[in-house]
């Protein structure tokens, strides 16, 4: 009860936290907020079977709703790729992380409130783009609201887990910040929630696949769309959260006990 107690404690101060850091505060919400209004207005009148390089260029739907889901995969990349690991790594170079041990919190309270916080921080802001996009753009509902909030959680404990990983790699602060950086536009880029990937050239095009952003896009558009659960999509989302999310928090243990 008492580790519970601590749990939802640390969260609250967490969640305190991220609302008074502009950095985090302006990409989670505001740099996604401004490319959605930005790139709905120009694809807004867009034909729903324009092609580009002989595919689909916005799977089938307006531009509008497309970018629509687009920042809310933007939404999750900010917080659990940037927010997350910068945070974390903060929490570490200043050995803040051996006083939360010190103080007898646990490990899974540490880790687990940054992963409360980037579920409802993300999920707030997703709701302003949706909110936004309606209001605006009058944008679709779901078609498949579980299928979309399954997709979602998936999406976001996915970008957590990398988070974790990245501040456990990376050995200051100012170092996990440039990182996660370079790697929040290559993603926004390379996924199809910027340029859409059927307008991207060949080369680019290509390494598309093995970007995670473009797995959780799909996986949340596709019940949106009314396309069916993804469950391929899913599968590999999963599989990046095991994969970054257990040597992350090895890596974490290791470091604390040294």
């Amino acid at each position: 009860m008492a580790q519970v107690h601590s749990f939802l404690k640390l969260t609250w101060v967490e969640l305190k936290l991220f609302a008074r850091d502009p950095f985090a505060t302006v990409f989670a919400l505001v740099i996604p907020l401004i490319m959605l209004i930005l790139l709905a207005a120009v694809f807004g009148h867009t034909s729903t079977d324009a092609k580009a390089n002989g595919l689909v260029v916005f799977r089938g739907v307006r531009g509008p709703d497309y970018y629509m889901t687009s920042s809310i995969g933007l939404v999750i990349v900010a917080i659990g790729l940037l927010s997350v690991p910068i945070h974390l790594a903060t929490y570490r170079e200043q050995g803040i992380l051996r006083r939360f041990r010190a103080s007898s919190i646990p490990a899974w309270a540490i880790f687990g409130s940054q992963i409360a916080v980037a579920l409802v921080i993300s999920a707030i802001g997703s709701l302003i783009m949706v909110m936004v996009a309606a209001i605006f753009y009058g944008t679709r509902s779901p078609a498949a609201g579980f299928g979309v909030v399954v997709a979602f959680i998936m999406a976001t404990l996915s970008f957590t887990a990398l988070g974790f990983l990245i501040a456990a790699l990376v050995e200051t602060a100012r170092a996990t910040q440039g990182i996660t950086l370079i790697l929040f536009f290559l993603f926004w880029m390379l996924s199809g929630s910027g340029p859409p990937r059927a307008a991207l050239p060949d080369t680019a095009r290509r390494f598309t696949g093995i970007v995670p952003l473009t797995h959780a896009l799909i996986a949340i558009q596709d019940p949106w769309f009314g396309y069916g659960w993804n469950v391929g999509e899913l599968i590999i989302l999963a599989g990046i959260t095991i994969t970054a999310a257990v040597p992350a928090l090895l890596l974490f243990a290791r470091d604390n006990e040294s």
